[in-house]
C-alpha cells in the first residue's frame, strides 16, 4: 500500500510542506512496456553519435526479445520519420540503416510524432529522447515545449531525455524529464559507447515500476513548487520503484486572509491494478522538533537543486567561487542528519565542491560546461531513495 506523510514547519518566515511518498514494497512482474525511441539524425549527429544510437537500438531488441516490451522508433532532423507500429529486429535494422546525419533540429516535432505513437492504455508508455542539439525548428520555446510534455504526462506518456556530447540544451533536457515523469542522462562523446547500457538500465527501472504515477492535489492553499513537480494547485510523480521514497517541497500560501479551514491534500495514485486515492488534512506548521528538522533537510536538498541548475551560467572563477560558498552552507545543513539519503548526497556535494574549487584555481569553459551537464543527470536522484547517482558514468 502506498504510504503519503505530510510535514509543515515555518522557517526564515516562510510555510514549507514536506510531502512524502513511499511506494508499495512488493510489485509484479515485469512491466509491459511501449516505447517510442526518439533518435536526433541532425547534421551534427554524424560520426560515432549516430553509431551508439544504431547499436542501442540494436542492444535494446536483443536483451528485450521475448519480453513484453514494443519498441517504435522515430528520427527527426527539420523533419521527421517514424516506423511503421512496432518493429522486430529486422524491421529496425532496416529502420536505422536508412538514418544519415543532416540537416537542422527540430527537437520538439519529433517528441510529439513518439507521443503519438502511444496511444494504447493499459500499458506503461515512455517517450524516450536522444539528441546532441539544440531546438532550432517548429517550437522552440523550453517553457512551451515543457508544458506540452508535462500534459502528456498527465495523460499517462512519460518523457525521459539522452543528451550526447557537449552541444545539447542541458536546461531543456533535464526540464523535460523532470516535467515528463521521466530521468535525463548525460553521456560525453567519449562516453558514447555506453549509450546501450544507459538505455537498458533506464529500461529495467521502468519494467519494475510498481506505479505509473501519483497525482496531488491541494485545497485552501497556493503552493509554489521548491523540489518537485507542481503547476498551479496540482503536483505529479512519474513511475516509482517498489518501495522507493520520493519527496517534494512547496512554499505555501494562504488563498485568503480570512482563517479558512486546514488545508487539504487528495492523491490519487495510479498503479497497474487501478487507482488508489488517499485525502489528507495538513498539520499546522511547527518551529522545532524533529518535523521541523525533516523540512529544513528538504530545504537544503532543494537549495542543492537549485545550485545544479546555476552550473549552466558559469563563466569565470568568480561564479565558481560563489557557487563553491552556496554549496558549503548547503553541506552545513545536511550533515549530521539520518535521512537515507544523506551519505549520497554529501558525497554528491564532495564532488562538487571539488570540481568547483578546480574551477576556481583554473577556469576552463569546456570543463565548466562538461560540469554543468554531468550534474543536472542527478536533479532526479536528490529527492529519491532508489534513483542512483550516474554522474560516475561521466566522471574525470
Amino acid at each position: 500500500m502506498t504510504q503519503i506523510r505530510a510535514q509543515r514547519a515555518w522557517i526564515n518566515g516562510e510555510d514549507l510542506l514536506r510531502l512524502e511518498i513511499q511506494a508499495p514494497r512488493e510489485g509484479l512482474q515485469a512491466r509491459r512496456l511501449d516505447l517510442a525511441l526518439v533518435i536526433d539524425r541532425s547534421g551534427s549527429m554524424a560520426g560515432t553519435r549516430l553509431q551508439a544510437a544504431k547499436e542501442a537500438t540494436e542492444g535494446i531488441l536483443k536483451t528485450l526479445a521475448g519480453h513484453e516490451v514494443r519498441l517504435g522508433l522515430v528520427a527527426f532532423n527539420d523533419e521527421v520519420m517514424r516506423s511503421e507500429g512496432w518493429v522486430g529486429a529486422g524491421e529496425a535494422r532496416f529502420f536505422m540503416a536508412t538514418l544519415d546525419a543532416q540537416g537542422s533540429t527540430n527537437l520538439f516535432q519529433g517528441w510529439r510524432v513518439g507521443c503519438q505513437m502511444l496511444s494504447e492504455q493499459g500499458r506503461l508508455r515512455v517517450v524516450l529522447l536522444l539528441t546532441d542539439g539544440q531546438a532550432n525548428q517548429g517550437l522552440t520555446r523550453p517553457e512551451a515545449i515543457a508544458a506540452e510534455v508535462l500534459r502528456a504526462a498527465q495523460q499517462g506518456v512519460y518523457t525521459s531525455t539522452v543528451g550526447i556530447g557537449l552541444g545539447y540544451n542541458e536546461a531543456l533536457l533535464s526540464y523535460m524529464a523532470e516535467v515528463g515523469g521521466g530521468t535525463h542522462l548525460f553521456l560525453p562523446d567519449e562516453a558514447a559507447p555506453e549509450l546501450t547500457e544507459a538505455l537498458l538500465e533506464e529500461l529495467s527501472f521502468l519494467r519494475g515500476a510498481v506505479l505509473d504515477g501519483v497525482e496531488l492535489r491541494l485545497l485552501g492553499a497556493r503552493a509554489t513548487p521548491l523540489l518537485g513537480v507542481w503547476e498551479r494547485a496540482q503536483g505529479r510523480l512519474g513511475p516509482m520503484a517498489p518501495g522507493e521514497v520520493r519527496t517534494l517541497l512547496l512554499r505555501l500560501e494562504p488563498l485568503s486572509e480570512a482563517p479558512v479551514e486546514a488545508p487539504v491534500l487528495e492523491a490519487e495514485v495510479l498503479g497497474p491494478r487501478g487507482r488508489e486515492r488517499y485525502r489528507l488534512t495538513l498539520p499546522e506548521p511547527v518551529a522545532a522538533g524533529p518535523d521541523y528538522q525533516q523540512v529544513a533537510f528538504e530545504r537544503g536538498v532543494a537549495q542543492l537543486r537549485q545550485l545544479y541548475a546555476r552550473l549552466s551560467d558559469l563563466e569565470g572563477p568568480e561564479q565558481a567561487q560563489a557557487l563553491l560558498e552556496a554549496a558549503l552552507t548547503i553541506r552545513a545543513t545536511l550533515e549530521g542528519h539520518r535521512d537515507p539519503r544523506t551519505p549520497q548526497l554529501l558525497a554528491q556535494l564532495g564532488q562538487l565542491e571539488a570540481r568547483l574549487e578546480r574551477l576556481t584555481r583554473a577556469f576552463e569553459q569546456r570543463e565548466a560546461i562538461w560540469f554543468a551537464k554531468a550534474f543536472l543527470t542527478e536533479a532526479d536522484s536528490l529527492n529519491s531513495t532508489h534513483r542512483k547517482p550516474r554522474n560516475a558514468r561521466t566522471g574525470r
